[in-house]
C-alpha cells in the first residue's frame, strides 16, 4: 500500500471515528444527567420516608400515652384490660396500615425505576440510519 493510500485509509478512519465520537456526544450528555437526578430522587424518596416515620411514631407515642392514662385512671381490672385490649388492637391496625403503605410505595419505587431506566436507554441508544 502507497503512502497516499496509507493516509487515505487513515483520514477515513479518523472521519469515522469522529463521527462515531460526535454522534455518541448527545447520548454521553444524557447519561451524565442520570447521576444528579438519581441522587435527587433517593434523596426526596428518604426524606419523605423520614417524615412519615417520624408522623408514624408520633403517632404510636400519642396512643402510648392514652393508654398510660386509661390504664392509671382505670377503677377496676375490666377497664385495665379494657385499656390493653384497646392498644393492642389500635397498634395492630396502625401496623398493618403501615406495612400495607409501605409495600405499595416499593411497587411503585420499582415501576417508577423500571420506567426511567426505560426512558434513559431509549434515549441514550443510538439510532442509526437504515
Amino acid at each position: 500500500m502507497s503512502e497516499d493510500q496509507q493516509t487515505l485509509v487513515t483520514d477515513q478512519h479518523a472521519a469515522r471515528s469522529e463521527a462515531s465520537v460526535t454522534a455518541a456526544i448527545p447520548a454521553i450528555g444524557k447519561m451524565l444527567m442520570v447521576g444528579p437526578r438519581l441522587q435527587a430522587t433517593v434523596l426526596k424518596t428518604y426524606f419523605d420516608r423520614q417524615r412519615q416515620a417520624i408522623a408514624f411514631l408520633s403517632e404510636r407515642t400519642a396512643d402510648g400515652l392514652k393508654f398510660a392514662d386509661a390504664v392509671s385512671s382505670a377503677n377496676t381490672p375490666t377497664e385495665v384490660l379494657s385499656a390493653c385490649s384497646d392498644f393492642v388492637q389500635t397498634g395492630f391496625r396502625h401496623f398493618a396500615e403501615q406495612s400495607g403503605e409501605i409495600g405499595r410505595q416499593a411497587v411503585e419505587a420499582l415501576q417508577t425505576a423500571q420506567r426511567d431506566a426505560a426512558n434513559i436507554a431509549a434515549a441514550t441508544t443510538p439510532r442509526h440510519a437504515a
